[in-house]
């Protein structure tokens, strides 16, 4: 189970060091974070997937390399602001917030959802985002999923 980090004095200390630009779009992430785990609490998915992007379309994987930094930088502060939030921010929640945050800066990317079979009790569900060649959120824990349906946003 997943345990939330406790804020820490050293943790504010840095946190008050870094530019304020990544502070607002930090705050910004934590906002996206919270729309999208309402909608996926409180709105039907077929619903929800109409704001995923293009159903079954896969973005370019040609992307300039200074637009793709800019992606796995807003990656990594999704992947660190989701430690401190209230609620649960899980692989759907990271991957909405990332597709929306990436589609807000004109950068193209690729919103996968996968299944996998466990044991005799059912299926395990996974969300990941990729952004050029690159799986810059839910990578690591993708193996062994079989993509289901994707969604992809200009």
């Amino acid at each position: 189970m997943d345990r939330k980090k406790k804020i820490s004095r050293k943790q504010i200390y840095y946190f008050n060091r870094i530019p304020f630009r990544f502070k607002l779009i930090a705050f910004e992430a934590f906002l996206t974070m919270a729309i999208s785990r309402f909608y996926i609490l409180f709105i039907p998915f077929r619903r929800v997937a109409t704001r995923m992007g293009k159903p079954m379309h896969e973005t370019t994987k040609e992307i300039d390399s200074e637009r793709l930094t800019y992606a796995r930088q807003i990656a990594w502060l999704i992947e660190k602001v989701s430690n401190y939030t209230p609620w649960e921010s899980k692989c759907l929640v990271r991957a909405l917030t990332g597709q929306k945050m990436l589609k807000k800066r004109k950068i193209p990317s690729t919103l996968y959802l996968g299944v996998k079979k466990e044991n005799v009790d059912g299926l395990s569900a996974h969300a990941w985002l990729r952004c050029g060649n690159f799986v810059i959120l839910g990578g690591k824990e993708r193996s062994g999923y079989t993509t289901v349906a994707y969604f992809g946003a200009d």
